[in-house]
């Protein structure tokens, strides 16, 4: 699918908003997706720069004119924003993951779906955003360009909270280094907690131990024997979200001590042992598929820490530390 915002995708230069609409060989005629705006900023004194605004798209999903049997239902009626996807020109409704294909769906059957294994594609599309901001500007002697990369994903479903490990983080440690060469930030510990607790607060941590998720992927995927990752006696969701809150509340009481000794280590993220699968952040997989990790600067920051308090120190501003990994 491809999206172009402007007069015929090309450059335009004034400050109107543009509107960025989604077009595909396979749609019905005249049939487009708008992905949202893009505009230019008028610069004014106050603010000289050369800026852009996104107004990502709406939250919607698109597909093929719903079935006769789907046209009953109330729920098929609800989903799509509009008919847009031509059957006839394309195969998306109805595909299949099968084991002879070259390139198959990761994960697996992601895409919304009916019917037993192997499912079927119901040819649903949706409005998420990324693209390519290009900029030129004519000088008297020297054109200059730029470009910027823009994305908008589906709305958040808890946006009161926040994962426990982001973009954000993977930036940071790109930019600064997997070592922590300056003090150790109190604050920056309390959000990782902070976030760990509200990453387990959005979780069946009951189900996700023993039948979905990791536990499940371990024995499926890696033929590992199919047992729970933790004792299911101790996975009781409100038990973990108030351990969870007691180690943010006594940050400096030593609890970080404990919580650190758990953490799971970057190359510990395919240790399928008890031991390993245990280990903290739990139930959760990484983009590699593999049980997930903090990053190793998020990893640092916690052992830091957990350091200066088990020799009962406060953080000192300025201090240098440095643990090898």
């Amino acid at each position: 699918m491809a999206s172009s915002c402007g007069h015929n995708g090309g450059f335009y230069s004034d400050f109107t908003r543009k509107p960025l609409l989604g077009r595909c060989d396979n749609f019905l005629k005249g049939k487009k997706i708008p992905f949202g705006f893009g505009q230019y900023i008028k610069p004014s004194v106050k603010f000289p720069e050369i800026r852009f605004r996104f107004t990502p798209a709406g939250g919607y999903v698109y597909g093929p004119a719903p079935t006769k049997d789907q046209e009953k239902s109330s729920r098929f009626r609800a989903v799509l924003k509009d008919v847009v996807y031509d059957t006839h020109l394309g195969h998306w409704k109805g595909y299949q993951d099968l084991d002879s294909d070259l390139t198959t769906t990761a994960p697996a059957s992601i895409f919304a779906n009916a019917g037993s294994d192997p499912v079927k594609s119901l040819g649903y599309l949706d409005d998420e955003c990324d693209g390519i901001l290009e900029l030129e500007l004519q000088l008297k002697t020297k054109t200059l360009n730029a470009y910027a990369r823009i994305v908008a994903g589906p709305p958040t479903f808890a946006p009161d909270g926040a994962p426990v490990r982001t973009v954000g983080d993977e930036l940071e440690q790109a930019l600064l280094g997997t070592l922590l060469n300056e003090k150790v930030d109190r604050a920056d510990i309390e959000n990782i907690l902070r976030r760990a607790m509200e990453t387990v607060r959005l979780m069946n941590t009951t189900l996700m131990n023993h039948s979905v998720g990791m536990a499940w992927a371990d024995s499926s995927q890696f033929g590992r024997a199919s047992q729970p990752i933790m004792n299911p006696n101790v996975v009781d969701n409100l038990a973990i979200v108030s351990r969870h809150e007691q180690v943010l509340l006594a940050l400096e009481s030593g609890s970080l001590a404990w919580f650190s000794r758990l953490l799971r280590h970057y190359n510990e993220v395919g240790d399928l042992t008890d031991e390993g699968r245990r280990k903290m952040p739990a139930l959760m997989r990484g983009a590699d598929g593999s049980h997930l990790a903090l990053t190793r600067r998020m990893v640092q920051k916690i052992l830091e820490a957990a350091d200066l308090f088990q020799q009962h120190k406060h953080i000192v501003p300025g201090k240098k530390t440095k643990r090898s990994q």
